[in-house]
């Protein structure tokens, strides 16, 4: 993730990544159709929820424990 993006605390997770969803759709002039996440709660809250509807993106929250489900990188964790 690129360093100006990173929350400083699990608090500011939220405002992180509406700013990294605006900087791809920027640097890409591709809008975000997707985003998949694990179950943390910070990825869940009612505004990102709300925020994700306004934006027309859908949300998927990979199966705790299935490894298979989520991304090269999270598999070889």
């Amino acid at each position: 993730m690129h360093e100006g993006l990173q929350p400083a605390r699990q608090l500011d997770s939220e405002e992180c990544i509406k700013k990294f969803i605006a900087a791809v759709q920027t640097l890409f002039v591709y809008k975000v159709k997707t985003i998949r996440h694990g179950s943390a709660r910070e990825f869940s809250t009612a505004s990102l929820k709300a925020f994700y509807d306004d934006q027309e993106i859908e949300q998927q929250v990979t199966v705790s424990y299935a490894h298979q489900t989520n991304g090269t990188e999270e598999r070889a964790v």
